[in-house]
């Protein structure tokens, strides 16, 4: 579906990209809310393209986004409301009901809707009162009884923190308020959020873990784990087979270690800085 996105006159990558926010603001704005000692909720927002528009401002009225639907969607969508649809479905020579609509939403697969939803969430946010951050666009501060109330989001899922537990209970209740009472909110000392384990259950410290995911790499790969080391970067580290020893590995072997490299190189970003040389080695 993307790859036909992109081949419209006018495409250009930039403009339609959203941003996320980074993993290093992820963990500064994480370690600032253990050593300031704030409460802090993760939350992901239910049905987010589709509370979104795809003119949200009305000013593109001759841009049309049409879906085709098929077979068994066509027929459900005409049972929710026969008297709107079952006078536009045609057939093909297949004999499949076809059913052709226009988009008012933004849908999941559209190349624009996350950026669209982006643009909807940052106003809502500065619409409560905050201010997003000039280095990351998708930090934002605000100063509430005297302290600063921060949240973070990639996509759907934020990260809210300040010192008072009842400003965030406000804060949630406006997001409620926007997108229904199927928030899915996480308050407490343990928050799994974008894949990293962020805990403050020892006062004044953040402890960042990514235990699941690092016991999945050793089920996966089990060929891993052959001794314990007091590094993961050994004096041999940069010792290679001279190229008469070497031997190239069967094509599925080959599949599984760029695989395993690839899940340790998103690791060594997050949780696990101290394996990066070791895992850049093995990129190459």
């Amino acid at each position: 579906m993307g790859s036909k996105q992109r081949t419209f006159e006018g495409y250009n990558k930039s403009d339609w990209a959203s941003p996320t926010v980074s993993t290093d603001a992820v963990l500064m704005t994480s370690a600032i809310d253990a050593h300031e000692e704030r409460h802090r909720a993760t939350c992901d927002l239910p049905g987010a393209y589709l509370n979104t528009n795809l003119d949200p401002d009305g000013k593109n009225t001759d841009e049309k986004v049409i879906m085709l639907m098929k077979g068994r969607l066509a027929e459900l969508l005409v049972q929710i409301d026969p008297t709107m649809y079952r006078k536009y479905v045609t057939t093909n020579s297949k004999g499949e009901p076809m059913l052709y609509v226009r988009l008012s939403k933004a849908l999941y697969g559209l190349l624009q809707s996350a950026l669209l939803f982006y643009k909807k969430l940052r106003k809502e946010l500065e619409d409560f009162g905050f201010e997003v951050n000039p280095y990351d666009p998708c930090v934002a501060n605000k100063i509430v009884n005297g302290s600063q109330m921060t949240v973070t989001w990639h996509v759907d899922d934020l990260k809210v923190s300040h010192k008072d537990y009842h400003e965030i209970t406000r804060f949630l209740k406006y997001l409620g308020d926007l997108y229904g009472n199927r928030i899915t909110v996480n308050r407490g000392d343990v928050h799994d959020y974008l894949g990293m384990d962020l805990d403050y259950s020892k006062k004044g410290v953040l402890q960042v873990s990514m235990i699941k995911y690092l016991k999945k790499i050793f089920d996966d790969f089990p060929e891993l784990i052959t001794s314990i080391a007091a590094t993961p970067a050994g004096e041999n580290l940069f010792k290679v087979r001279d190229e008469a020893d070497r031997k190239v590995i069967p094509e599925e072997q080959a599949r599984i270690f760029h695989h395993t490299v690839a899940q340790l190189l998103f690791l060594s970003g997050r949780a696990r800085p101290d394996i990066k040389t070791a895992v850049k080695f093995l990129t190459t």
